[in-house]
């Protein structure tokens, strides 16, 4: 098996390395972006088993960026995560329903149940 490729999108720096960190001990090659705009720019370069992306951050945020790869999406099934540190309203949970959300983590989370929820998904889309 091919290892398993990630992008993380998240604007929070210190927090981004620390998910990458717990990752690629987990055995993922990880790429990192800080806003919607390069993760956008990264998911039409590279190739990813999944995505990693933060609810808010610079130039739109997870949804937004979402919206950009709607297409590459329906052509390509592409596991997301969000990751967020705001308070989940119904509007964001019917939005996470639209754009086939795979798993929502609210800040703090659990490293294991984080690290196993993206073992699931990753296997999926291998």
């Amino acid at each position: 098996m091919a290892l398993s490729k990630i992008l993380i999108v998240e604007d929070e720096i210190e927090f981004a390395n620390m998910m990458k960190i717990r990752l690629e001990l987990s055995g993922y090659k990880i790429t990192m972006a800080t806003d919607t705009q390069s993760g956008v720019d990264a998911v039409f370069n590279e190739e990813f088993n999944l995505l990693i992306l933060d609810l808010m951050m610079p130039g739109g945020g997870g949804f937004a960026l979402l919206e950009q790869i709607k297409d590459y999406r329906e052509k390509r099934p592409l596991p997301v995560v969000f990751v967020t540190g705001k308070t989940i309203t119904s509007e964001v949970q019917a939005m996470i329903g639209a754009f086939q959300v795979s798993a929502l983590f609210t800040k703090p989370y659990d490293p294991a149940e984080f690290i196993q929820t993206i073992k699931s998904l990753a296997q999926i889309s291998d």
